[in-house]
């Protein structure tokens, strides 16, 4: 029974230390906030910005918003004006200027997945995911299929310690949404834990003087 009760507090005492970790989907809804809002640090656990290169040179990362599409439905927006469908479409061009979304985790996951929204037929969409240190997790950008005028295709990448991820139309336009990613953050177990681990070591303790006696 002593021994019993000594690894049960050694047990609790070891789990209020480390935490628990404690993994969920996050999905986010960019439908939950108002069309034109800024949304590059809204979502909390992820940011997002555009990533740009104009006549080869590199800028600074940009805001993000939310654009209201025909359809009531917002999706991943980055110029003004913000009513325009010139707001929502993402390309990556080898020439002139690109406009790719950067999305950063606070904390790596291992999995996110994402919406490519084709305006025309030919529509072609890209991810390329990166990890802490900044190296590339695919071996090649995973690529969606060519789409037809108003298909929609999902794109899912899985591996350990995905940092970040940047998304584009490859040759032609794409919109995108519905971004989904795990969580996997250690929670903090409660204090009470921790004293009930000490009081299960002080009842095996205090029965052990009592066989002496």
């Amino acid at each position: 029974m002593k021994k019993f009760l000594v690894g049960c507090g050694i047990g609790l005492l070891f789990l209020s230390m480390t935490g628990a970790v404690n993994a969920a989907m996050i999905d986010v809804d960019l439908d939950s906030v108002a069309s034109g809002t800024n949304i590059s640090s809204s979502f909390n656990g992820v940011t997002f910005s555009m990533y740009q290169e104009i006549s080869g040179s590199f800028g600074a990362d940009t805001s993000v918003f939310a654009v209201e599409l025909t359809t009531g439905n917002n999706v991943f927006g980055h110029t003004t004006p913000l009513n325009s469908l010139a707001a929502a479409e993402w390309k990556h061009e080898s020439s002139a200027h690109k406009a790719t979304l950067k999305i950063s985790f606070d904390n790596p996951v291992d999995w996110f997945s994402i919406d490519f929204i084709a305006n025309s037929d030919g529509d072609k969409g890209q991810l390329q995911s990166y990890n802490s240190a900044g190296a590339g997790l695919n071996t090649s950008p995973l690529s969606t299929a060519i789409l037809s005028n108003g298909a929609v295709q999902t794109l899912q990448f899985s591996s350990t310690d995905i940092s970040s991820a940047l998304i584009t139309g490859v040759g032609s336009t794409v919109m995108l949404d519905n971004l989904k990613y795990n969580s996997t953050n250690p929670v903090p177990i409660p204090s009470t834990i921790f004293l009930l681990g000490c009081g299960i070591l002080g009842l095996a303790g205090a029965n052990r003087k009592k066989r002496q006696k």
